[in-house]
């Protein structure tokens, strides 16, 4: 097991970790920036609008049809902060292909759905469709009012946030 760390462009790097002990694979798409006032909220959206659709998977549905078909694998978003930079991107957990029963090579196949998501996203007029740009927003506000809705969460998010 050792963890494959790969740039693919200035500030995007791709992290695959094949874990032995679980008979899966882990890899990410991360994207990096500086942590600026005026782009935190938009980059957090990013990967979430990404994963709403792409020009050959047009919406959830075909992605999660695609990836039930990959041994129910799965793509997450994440967005965190390390210093003074916001991480955000896609990761993907798989079956290990050499335990697929066709012997399809899952690795790869996960490999060019991510590709897709990030290179072909649904557009209109050469930007992110509107419509999931303000379903993402609206989500996101929702999340935010459900942490601050509870207490707890709410205490330590702050916490980390002094931190």
């Amino acid at each position: 097991m050792s963890l494959r760390n790969i740039n693919i462009a200035d500030g995007v790097r791709l992290h695959y970790l094949p874990l032995d002990k679980f008979k899966t694979n882990f890899m990410s798409v991360s994207f990096l920036a500086p942590l600026e006032p005026g782009t935190n909220a938009m980059n957090s959206l990013i990967p979430n609008i990404l994963l709403r659709g792409s020009e050959k998977y047009p919406d959830m549905a075909e992605i999660n049809k695609r990836l039930d078909h990959l041994y129910a694998s799965g793509i997450s978003t994440r967005c965190s902060k390390r210093g003074d930079v916001q991480v955000f991107g896609l990761c993907a957990d798989m079956l290990d292909s050499s335990y697929a029963i066709g012997g399809e090579d899952i690795t790869s196949e996960m490999v060019g759905i991510l590709a897709e998501l990030i290179f072909h996203p649904v557009t209109v007029n050469g930007a992110f469709d509107p419509d999931y740009v303000e379903s993402e927003k609206q989500n996101q506000i929702d999340a935010i009012s459900g942490v601050v809705n509870n207490p707890a969460v709410f205490a330590y998010r702050r916490l980390i946030g002094a931190m």
